[in-house]
């Protein structure tokens, strides 16, 4: 599809009505994934449950089938989502880690769901995940380096959001759109450039005595 003709404005506008529709597009399939699920007719199709059906049946991929199950079964209990969803308030991926939530902390009352939900309308990913750590906590993952190849290595570390925010602003600094080890090779070279001027007054190619 060539959009070059379109004008500014008409392609703005065009995006978010497309936006809206495919928002309206996914509550009714979610209402579809619910009446199917209730009438259990992945069964009927040979498949043992609603998630295999939705991925070799719908062609979803695991994880979008299965938020699209877990929103469908909060949509089935809290109807008031629909909107919603509709407006782009509620977002799949957020339901989908408010599911996980209800279900590991076995909140299965909706007025708790819904003070939970609220809590995370018109949110990020990152923003709900932090609103869902405080509700439910979780021990901080084990740190270390993991060999995965011959000549890799996986290092796994917890850091806080002060650390987080000096490394994507060095990221960006230095012109990288992703932590990986192009980056933090690059990062590391420039953090030993700086530690040996100022702990020993020695620049690249201009040696100075301590």
């Amino acid at each position: 599809m060539n959009l070059k003709h379109l004008t500014d404005n008409t392609l703005l506008s065009d995006t978010k009505r497309l936006a809206r529709l495919e928002r309206e597009t996914m509550t009714k399939i979610l209402h579809h994934l619910k009446e199917i699920e209730r009438r259990k007719l992945f069964c009927d199709l040979g498949y043992p449950n609603m998630l295999e059906y939705a991925v070799k049946e719908l062609g979803y991929s695991e994880p979008s089938a299965s938020r699209r199950i877990n929103a469908a079964k909060l949509l089935k209990e809290i109807p008031e989502i629909e909107e919603k969803i509709q407006s782009g308030v509620l977002n799949l991926t957020n339901l989908g880690q408010a599911a996980g939530l209800f279900k590991k902390e076995k909140i299965n009352e909706p007025t708790k769901k819904k003070i939970i939900l609220k809590k995370l309308e018109n949110k990020t990913k990152r923003q709900a995940e932090k609103i869902l750590a405080e509700l439910s906590p979780m021990p901080f993952p084990k740190e270390g380096i993991k060999v995965i190849s011959p000549t890799y290595q996986q290092l796994k570390i917890n850091i806080s959001d002060e650390t987080l925010e000096e490394l994507e602003t060095a990221k960006n600094l230095l012109g990288h759109s992703t932590f990986d080890d192009s980056f933090m090779r690059k990062l590391s070279r420039y953090a030993q450039e700086s530690i040996r001027y100022r702990k020993f007054k020695i620049r690249i190619g201009n040696q100075v005595q301590p």
